[in-house]
């Protein structure tokens, strides 16, 4: 039995307790008044209509909170989902890396250049998007999920937000008056940085899509 149905329980317990010791009396003196037993007959009916209309209240909140909690899975499985972005930005930024070493592909370079800006703007507002989805959903989740680390914002910051800030410095950093020999470098270990933060990214976000999910199945049940 849950918090809710030993509450409920222990209301009625005390409800019917009640009862006892206000009307015993009264179904003594019963016995021999026939007046008290249509008295008695009253107010038990209004007991059992009080009853009735305590648990119709309790199944309402209980149906809400869920319906709530659902919805607020549902909103953070959504925005987490859409964190994707980070996994094709870090694929891009491995073979903007690539081209930006080769002086022979200056226009595919440039076409990449422009994708990769759009990636670096969608994650911005990707993510801003997620922390108010995190934080508009932070009460209907129990402790556990609160603090679950695969997929809490300040995870994601740590993650992959911030090294894809350290990423995007160094290359940032290179690109005025570099010599060749200095940017192959510099792409050789943005690139070598992009697979691990590719492979931590892809891992979690695995388990906390799969957590996520399995909240939103336990919340319909």
């Amino acid at each position: 039995m849950n918090g809710t149905g030993v509450f409920f329980t222990w209301i009625v317990c005390l409800m019917l307790f009640a009862c006892g010791v206000i009307w015993s009396p009264i179904f003594i003196s019963a016995i021999f008044d026939g007046k008290e037993i249509i008295s008695a007959t009253a107010n038990i009916a209004t007991v059992i209509a009080a009853i009735t209309a305590s648990w119709a209240v309790i199944t309402w909140k209980i149906q809400f909170s869920n319906t709530k909690r659902y919805e607020s899975l549902e909103r953070l499985l959504e925005g987490f989902s859409d964190m994707d972005v980070c996994r094709s930005y870090l694929i891009c930024l491995k073979d903007y890396c690539r081209l930006w070493a080769d002086s022979n592909n200056k226009e595919d370079f440039k076409d990449l250049e422009k994708y990769k800006n759009e990636l670096e703007s969608k994650i911005i507002i990707l993510f801003a998007r997620y922390k108010f989805i995190w934080a508009s959903s932070a009460l209907f989740l129990d402790s556990k999920e609160e603090t679950k680390p695969e997929f809490s914002p300040n995870k994601i910051k740590s993650a992959v937000i911030d090294k894809i800030n350290i990423m995007h410095e160094k290359i940032k950093e290179c690109k005025t008056g570099a010599s060749e020999a200095k940017i192959k470098d510099v792409s050789d270990s943005v690139s070598s940085m992009c697979d691990s933060v590719h492979d931590e990214f892809v891992a979690l976000h695995a388990i906390g899509i799969e957590y996520i999910s399995q909240q939103i199945k336990i919340s319909i049940n």
